[in-house]
């Protein structure tokens, strides 16, 4: 009788950081289509201004992970701390070269409201996740919590000068003032909201570390070459 062969397993490609790269770069323009979703259909922007401007986005949010990711695990928000005002100087150079990009790109006026969108969805991504995870509880989110909440969260997100801008959110002022309007069980569910954030984020600036720490070494293997 003939001899069946052994079946072989499938090889797989190797998951490289190119590839990594890729993904990451894919899902990020999935994600600000989603969250800019109402400001594109409001400004009734094309298939082609929405793509770019997603793409552009997505990008902008890699370099800001990166430059987070140098900050100290323990950084405060302590507007006297140098390192603290240079991560933030340089995140506003960023933001600068980012906005005059989407402005290249939609025009003044439409990037304007881009602009003011972008800087209130910071602030209020917090509120909606609440809302989320209390939507169904005995103590769902009322209207008039989440405005309170979201006011908060600007005014502690606040730099030296008073402008909503680049800053380290005072997390202890946070709590201090929500447990003035938010119920304990509200109170305890955005406490835990906050220390699951900030596991990602610290696993994310580890990320950024890492992949700076990859790209050195591959650009010193490639000058040995």
């Amino acid at each position: 009788p003939t001899r069946r062969s052994p079946d072989l397993p499938t090889l797989q490609p190797p998951i490289t950081p190119e590839i990594m790269a890729t993904l990451r770069l894919a899902s990020g323009k999935a994600e600000a289509r989603s969250s800019y979703a109402p400001v594109f259909s409001q400004r009734a922007l094309s298939a082609e201004k929405i793509a770019a401007v997603a793409d552009r986005v997505a990008r902008q949010n890699e370099r800001m992970e990166t430059l987070a990711s140098a900050l100290p695990a323990n950084i405060k928000n302590d507007p006297t701390d140098p390192v603290l005002q240079a991560f933030r100087a340089r995140q506003q150079e960023e933001e600068t070269r980012f906005f005059a990009d989407v402005e290249s790109l939609l025009g003044a006026d439409d990037a304007a409201r881009f602009r003011q969108y972008r800087q209130e969805l910071r602030f209020w991504s917090p509120v909606q996740t609440l809302a989320g995870y209390l939507h169904a509880s005995d103590t769902p989110l009322t209207p008039a919590q989440a405005q309170q909440l979201g006011t908060v969260l600007v005014a502690q997100a606040t730099d030296a000068s008073g402008k909503l801008g680049p800053a380290v959110t005072n997390w202890d002022n946070v709590f201090a003032q929500a447990a003035g309007f938010l119920s304990p069980p509200q109170l305890a569910m955005l406490k835990a909201q906050h220390d699951y954030d900030e596991t990602w984020r610290q696993m994310n600036r580890l990320s950024g570390r890492a992949r700076t720490a990859a790209a050195k070494a591959a650009a010193d293997a490639a000058v040995k070459k």
